[in-house]
């Protein structure tokens, strides 16, 4: 199994199956900590609802370890929510208390609500033959404030140029009457909306996509961040990590993460 650092990167399943990981880990670390040593868990069931049931299975049922150190006030988790939207419903039943006690921390940057909302309209606009100057107007606009945000700016300046394109398309249109099957209520033909690149607006959109997802796993330092402030504030603390599983094997979080002093992690991809 290799190490990175202070985290050792488990084969997909060593913690998630239940089994004690002790006897993989052992002979490379020398020793596995004692239970009450604080140690960081990482694992690639962020889009289960809820995560972390594995901490409830097997061997670790059976030794209590994190029970009890949420019934310590011992135990945080970082699970893949905005802090606004963080409930009971974050963690599984056997591990309430970690709510209870305040425990239980959003990482996901608040910023990326912007992105969310550009792929959302993404799936509704794409799938259209025609669209509109006001939704063009609207979702061009959503992308650029991604842009002033910082990210996907080459995106965000193109999106700019389609706006332009349909624009000039549009007062076309309203001179010479719609374009094949589109309407006057939805005078602007996908197909027909092209910048200076060949490519046609259904295609950029679904460009930006691709490029929206992939921003997931590029911005995993400000997410990383975000975990290493709660860890940092509670050392003394085992901490429960949860991702989606491509935040392992794609530019890994655990590189921006680290483990107390004295401790190491786990990162094991697994979706649990």
């Amino acid at each position: 199994m290799p190490k990175v650092g202070d985290w050792w990167v488990a084969t997909q399943g060593l913690l998630t199956s239940g089994n004690d990981p002790a006897p993989e880990i052992g002979p490379a670390s020398d020793q596995f900590p004692d239970e009450t040593d604080p140690m960081v868990f990482m694992t690639g069931d962020g889009h289960r609802h809820p995560p972390f049931a594995w901490t409830n299975r097997g061997v670790w049922q059976q030794s209590r370890l994190f029970h009890t150190a949420a019934h310590d006030d011992k135990l945080v988790c970082h699970v893949e929510k905005y802090q606004a939207d963080v409930s009971a419903q974050a963690v599984p039943a056997h591990l309430r208390e970690v709510y209870d006690n305040g425990k239980v921390f959003g990482w996901e940057p608040e910023f990326y609500r912007v992105v969310q909302e550009v792929m959302e309209e993404l799936l509704v606009q794409i799938p259209k033959a025609c669209l509109s100057a006001s939704e063009v107007r609207s979702l061009t606009s959503d992308m650029y404030r991604v842009h002033h945000l910082g990210y996907l700016r080459a995106l965000g300046t193109e999106a700019m140029e389609h706006w332009d394109s349909a624009r000039r398309l549009s007062m076309q249109v309203e001179k010479t009457g719609p374009v094949g099957a589109c309407t006057r209520d939805a005078p602007i033909p996908a197909i027909a909306i092209v910048s200076r690149r060949p490519r046609n607006y259904n295609q950029f959109l679904r460009d930006y996509m691709r490029a929206a997802f992939a921003l997931r796993t590029q911005i995993n330092n400000v997410i990383g961040a975000n975990i290493q402030r709660n860890i940092d504030r509670y050392p003394d603390h085992i901490h429960l990590i949860t991702c989606g599983d491509a935040h392992v094997t794609t530019n890994p979080l655990y590189r921006y993460v680290q483990p107390p002093v004295g401790t190491f992690g786990i990162a094991d991809s697994s979706r649990g």
